[in-house]
């Protein structure tokens, strides 16, 4: 199942954000609608290393770096994938 979202965000500083931003809002539609396994792909290689990174994020995205685990965690099997 391959699932598509569209939003409008108002607020953000730079296109890291946006792409960390859709990646949170796939991770909850796969929540809503997909059996396991879930595969997130993104374009963004610094996004996909940073979700891919077990060490301790200090960017400025890491608010929202910090939620996407918390998603996958309640999901078996997650793969992020540039």
């Amino acid at each position: 199942m391959i699932l598509a979202s569209s939003r409008v965000i108002f607020r953000c500083a730079h296109p890291e954000e946006a792409e960390l931003l859709a990646v949170r809002e796939g991770m909850s539609l796969a929540l809503q609608w997909v059996a396991n396994p879930v595969i997130i792909e993104t374009d963004c290689l610094s996004i996909c290393r940073m979700l891919n990174c077990k060490g301790d994020n200090r960017s400025d995205l890491a608010m929202i770096a910090r939620e996407v685990p918390e998603l996958h965690g309640e999901l078996r099997e997650v793969d992020v994938r540039h």
